[in-house]
């Protein structure tokens, strides 16, 4: 008898008998399946890496989920480069840094930063009108990548139905 814990089977191992390390990307891949119920088509989509592109990918967001996810992620980033500028040392949740990828870099213009506080606000009053306990769920799907059920994929509809009609069609 051999000393240590026992061997996994179905594992697939080197000849020295060392098991061997699974590409990440499977292993993501099979977690996406296995948690969220995703195809394998599906879990290879960007979309499967956030939980509001799994909501559409699940068709939670309707057929039409476009025009919602485009809604959320300009909510995201409005909010994100928002708290980037006037709270430069708050982080943003998950290490979601949606400002670098952006090019925001070193002291923004004093009208950059005039321009992300409008965009924001406008953001802002739009979802005023959205009874606080949705918009709550919402921001937390959108922006902090936490959670899921009937209410939060209710609230998400009504706060991305409310940005789409309130916001003009070129809201940069």
């Amino acid at each position: 008898m051999r000393a240590g814990r026992k061997r996994k089977f179905n594992v697939s191992r080197h000849p020295s008998g060392q098991p061997k390390d699974e590409d990440p990307r499977t292993t993501v891949l099979a977690a996406r399946q296995r948690l969220y119920g995703l195809s394998e088509t599906q879990s290879r989509s960007d979309l499967a890496g956030y939980a509001l592109g799994r909501l559409a990918l699940g068709g939670s967001l309707g057929p039409e989920w476009r025009p919602h996810l485009d809604a959320a992620n300009g909510y995201v980033s409005a909010t994100a480069r928002y708290m980037r500028v006037k709270y430069p040392s708050w982080p943003l949740p998950k290490a979601m840094d949606f400002i670098s990828a952006k090019g925001l870099g070193g002291e923004p213009e004093i009208d950059e930063v005039k321009s992300i506080e409008r965009r924001y606000e406008r953001y802002r009053l739009i979802l005023a009108r959205i009874d606080g306990i949705s918009r709550m769920k919402f921001h937390s799907i959108a922006f902090d990548d936490v959670g899921s059920g009937p209410e939060t994929i209710l609230a998400t509809l009504k706060c991305t139905q409310a940005i789409i009609q309130g916001l003009p069609a070129n809201h940069k």
